[in-house]
């Protein structure tokens, strides 16, 4: 469980970067959606 909530946290990190290296703008939803997308492809 702490392993998966320290990997969301860096996944909510990388999507930022991300979504602001495309120059993006975004909201928190946005963040938590790649977030999430992120978390997926990396625990597969």
């Amino acid at each position: 469980m702490k392993e998966n909530l320290e990997l969301m946290k860096e996944c909510i990190e990388e999507a930022k970067k991300i979504l602001n290296e495309k120059r993006l703008d975004y909201t928190h939803s946005d963040v938590i959606q790649v977030a999430i997308a992120l978390f997926h492809k990396i625990e597969k």
